[in-house]
């Protein structure tokens, strides 16, 4: 019998954020496509737990943000369980370089975009609110977009200095001389935004959230809450409508290029002494 793949989120003790959990099912579409015979189809059901699971919102927490993902039939299928903790095909990296995986594939920022466009939709309130904010927040103008992913990642990457992302914004902006241009900030960082408002408060905009003042990850913090997911779907989507990104090393602003694989980044790593631009 051909295999039918379900896609499980993690429970919230598990330590999985939204965008681990959204680069997974990146990871198994990839896979699908790339073996469709020996597959009847998948479908991605995360219910009943996880950081973002609000009972409120419905069951299957993927579907707050995005459409159904159906393909394919169960029927006659043998169901073969997936999830983060389960997961024998994939590693996903996020950086400079392609996403790679452990089965030797590879794919550029533009088949990823492509895949995403194949298969997943983000729903109409969610859409309606990136149109709005561009609309009432860019206002036309050309946008920066910075990504600091603050708070506990230094469990993973050495933490960027402020004043290092402060001359990548320099740099960058001296491109929009005479132009009135804008800051889009996305961070979970309460400091860092403090730190942004008081170099560029006239072009300073940015997402009316929660942050961490505390060093702990928001999606730790949050558990349970449906508006910590919106939040971080929304600074994805908003990041790839700007011009161009500045970004430190994490996978919710590499997601960003991949629903916009034609944004021209910067991103800042702590071990060189200058912006890497890609």
């Amino acid at each position: 019998r051909k295999g039918y793949l379900v896609v499980g989120g993690m429970h919230e003790d598990d330590g999985h954020g939204f965008i681990s959990e959204f680069t997974f099912v990146l990871e198994v579409l990839q896979h699908f496509e790339a073996y469709a015979s020996v597959y009847a189809g998948l479908c991605v059901d995360f219910s009943g737990q996880g950081y973002y699971f609000d009972r409120r919102a419905g069951e299957n927490w993927w579907e707050y943000y995005f459409e159904p993902l159906v393909i394919g039939d169960p029927q006659g299928a043998a169901t073969i369980r997936l999830d983060n903790g389960n997961n024998p095909f994939f590693a996903f990296y996020c950086g400079t370089d392609p996403i790679a995986s452990q089965d030797n594939t590879a794919l550029s920022r533009l088949a990823w975009g492509q895949l995403i466009d194949r298969h997943i939709r983000v729903k109409p309130h969610i859409r309606g609110k990136i149109e709005s904010f561009v609309r009432d927040s860019f206002e036309g103008a050309p946008v920066l977009g910075v990504h600091y992913r603050g708070t506990d990642k230094i469990l993973e990457a050495p933490r960027i200095p402020y004043e290092m992302v402060a001359a990548a914004i320099r740099d960058v902006a001296a491109r929009f001389a005479g132009l009135r241009w804008k800051l889009f900030v996305a961070t979970d960082e309460q400091g860092f935004l403090d730190y942004a408002r008081q170099l560029y408060p006239e072009n300073l905009v940015f997402q009316d959230t929660v942050r961490s003042s505390t060093g702990d990850g928001l999606h730790m913090q949050r558990a349970g809450d449906y508006l910590s997911g919106e939040g971080a779907v929304l600074d994805c989507l908003l990041l790839s409508r700007c011009d161009h990104l500045i970004r430190t090393e994490s996978t919710l602003s590499f997601c960003a290029t991949l629903f916009n694989p034609g944004v021209p980044v910067t991103v800042l790593r702590h071990v060189r002494k200058h912006a890497a631009a890609t």
